[in-house]
């Protein structure tokens, strides 16, 4: 069902502003397929729900702020599952998802002053781990590169 959503998407595409209900429903849906209660021996729903996030997550701008820190930990634990299928969606969802966080935060810094706060310490926190893998490492590195921008107007604030 999340494989044809995401195809349906890219044709007929409505944003939060557009039609919130709907979008918040898909939302939602995505979230559980990438958050399963259970360990599961497929992988077939998680990586639906990460591909959808990896193609879309600019449809759910106002979602993304408000799950922002449970996002990026799920999407997280993703990266580094052993099925190389999933971590590599799980990459890819991520990268989505920090993009469009990012720029939303760039457009009002003084409101989204505490999400900045809490990716700059995510990632200080992995390149500060001497047990981080190189894929971590390269998640932090981008996610500061994304975050830089925002940071340039940022002169008054302490980020660490």
């Amino acid at each position: 069902g999340l494989k044809g959503l995401t195809a349906l998407m890219y044709n007929f595409t409505k944003s939060m502003d557009e039609d919130p209900r709907t979008s918040k429903e898909i939302f939602d849906f995505a979230v559980k397929a990438i958050s399963p209660k259970i360990d599961l021996k497929r992988y077939a729903v998680p990586l639906a729900g990460l591909h959808l996030f990896s193609k879309h997550a600019v449809q759910f701008s106002t979602c993304l702020l408000d799950n922002y820190d449970s996002l990026f930990q799920t999407m997280s634990k993703w990266c580094g599952h052993q099925n190389a299928e999933l971590k590599k969606a799980g990459h890819s969802a991520l990268d989505s998802f920090l993009k469009q966080v990012s720029s939303m935060v760039a457009k009002d810094v003084e409101m989204h002053k505490s999400k900045l706060h809490f990716f700059m310490e995510e990632f200080y926190g992995i390149i500060r781990n001497m047990d981080a893998s190189n894929k971590e490492l390269s998640i932090a590195i981008r996610g500061y590169g994304l975050f830089a921008a925002v940071c340039s107007f940022l002169h008054d604030i302490k980020v660490f």
